[in-house]
Formats: structure tokens, sequence, C-alpha cells
């Protein structure tokens, strides 16, 4: 009897460890997704200044023209 549960304690110690390995990977696998999430992040910050910047440029441009074609009726 005692060793019957001697074998049941060590199968559960055994599936402890087991699923303490499986939590340790899937941890593992957290930490690692939240660094591409955070490189994701970054490049969107990146081209989300790159789009701010083309649009004043392009803003900038499009008074600019506006202007020259006003002053080319006022002259």
């Amino acid at each position: 009897m005692l060793n019957n549960q001697d074998n049941e304690i060590r199968e559960i110690q055994l599936q402890i460890v087991r699923v303490e390995d499986k939590i340790d990977m899937i941890l593992k696998l957290l930490e690692k997704q939240n660094g591409l999430l955070s490189d994701h992040e970054h490049r969107l910050r990146d081209l989300e200044k790159t789009k701010n910047k083309l649009l004043g440029m392009s803003f900038s441009a499009l008074l600019s023209a506006v202007v020259a074609i006003i002053k080319s009726f006022l002259k």
C-alpha cells in the first residue's frame, strides 16, 4: 500500500515539475513577444514621425505654390 502511494506521489511530483517547465517556457515566450512588440512600437513611432515630417513638408510646398500663384496674379 505504501509503495503504491509512494509511486503516486512521485508521479504527481513529476507532473508538477513538467508543469513548472511548461510555465517557464511560456514565460520565456511571453518575454520574447514583449520584446518584439516593443520593437514594433518603436518602428510605429518612427513611421509616425516620418509621416508628420512629410506632411509638414507637403504643406509647406503647397503654401509656397499658393503664394507664388497669388504673386503671379498680382504682377
